[in-house]
């Protein structure tokens, strides 16, 4: 009868047992524990769990602090060149020389019509010889003619004097001490928030002086212009307007120096406070409110004057804007004789 392999194994094993209880048994009767320490090996798996637990804790705060890093240098990249240019348009004014070429032709064009003006002054003389109230006035033509040729010709210097004039008073209110609102430090350890502000604050601001700057390029042509407009006398009011506009182009540079040399002593006084940060960003969003309200007051007072020298004009300025009183009142005063009639009594 075959056995099968495992009645062939069990003597061998109760063989190895019997040999092996000696050894089991030492001779004094002490019995050998064998203790396996596990408490080892579950601590450092425990160990490898929360670290992988706290750094999948950690990634979304790392996420943010990348994301919010990249924003913050690039809002500190958008800043730095913003301030430069910022600084340029405020502490001068654009130069009138690129546009000579301009200047010159517009000269060009307004001397042809001098001699359509002395034939009219030639015929004033003539045909009110013997009125002296029209020989007065036909003088006055003739003088203001002369004014406006000589001025004409010297618009160019005569502007370009005027740029000169308004930008050395700006430097020289420049060294009484708020360059410290341009300067990179003071903004690069702000916050991502503030930067925001601050940024947004001094873009209103270049794009107010950004058109400051344009319209001062564009007086090079207007001046002269408006000087030929001025001296007349129908067409006086619209050299005036011109002339408005300009001044006001050039008072804005003013009035913004003041409000930065302000604002640089407030902030000088609010030293150690934890809103001083936000004294350059206030400042900028203050000379922009400053800058819309004095381009819309220029504008204003501008269409305002010429619409009480022409009634044609304020009825249709009226129409446009949807002021019908305005308009209507416009229309009765065109239709109104220049006189009240008197009444004849016999």
């Amino acid at each position: 009868m075959t056995k099968t392999p495992l009645e062939i194994l069990i003597p061998f094993l109760l063989t190895g047992l019997l040999v092996l209880v000696p050894y089991a048994h030492a001779d004094d009767g002490s019995v050998i524990n064998i203790n396996i320490d596990v408490q080892g090996i579950i601590n450092a798996v425990n160990g490898i769990g929360s670290g992988i637990t706290g750094t999948l804790d950690s990634i979304p705060s790392q996420v943010l602090g990348v994301f919010g890093g990249a924003f913050k240098g690039s809002l500190v990249s958008f800043n730095d060149p913003l301030m430069q240019l910022s600084q340029t348009l405020l502490t001068s004014n654009p130069d009138p020389s690129g546009l000579y070429g301009w200047w010159q032709s517009i000269i060009l064009i307004i001397s042809s019509f001098y001699l359509l003006l002395f034939l009219a002054i030639g015929f004033m003389f003539l045909f009110s010889s013997l009125n002296p109230e029209k020989r007065m006035e036909a003088k006055e033509w003739l003088k203001n003619a002369f004014m406006m040729i000589v001025l004409v010709n010297l618009s160019f210097v005569l502007y370009n004097l005027l740029l000169e004039l308004a930008t050395a008073i700006t430097q020289f209110m420049w060294i009484t001490g708020f360059e410290n609102f341009f300067d990179p430090n003071t903004f690069s350890n702000m916050g991502a928030a503030s930067l925001l502000l601050y940024g947004l604050a001094a873009l209103l601001t270049a794009i107010t002086l950004f058109v400051r700057h344009i319209f001062l390029l564009m007086g090079v042509v207007l001046f002269p212009i408006a000087i030929f407009l001025y001296y007349i006398p129908p067409l006086n009011v619209w050299g005036k307007m011109i002339f408005n506009l300009i001044g006001f182009a050039l008072f804005m540079q003013f009035l913004d120096v003041v409000i930065l040399v302000a604002s640089n002593q407030a902030m000088l006084q609010l030293a150690g406070n934890a809103g001083q940060n936000l004294v350059p960003a206030l400042a900028f969003i203050i000379i922009f409110l400053i800058n819309i309200l004095l381009m819309f007051y220029a504008g204003l007072k501008s269409v305002f004057t010429a619409t009480e020298n022409s009634k044609v004009l304020g009825f249709a300025i009226g129409a446009m804007t949807g002021q019908i009183a305005g308009a209507i009142t416009s229309l009765k005063s065109l239709g109104s004789p220049a006189t009240p009639s008197k009444e004849i009594k016999v």
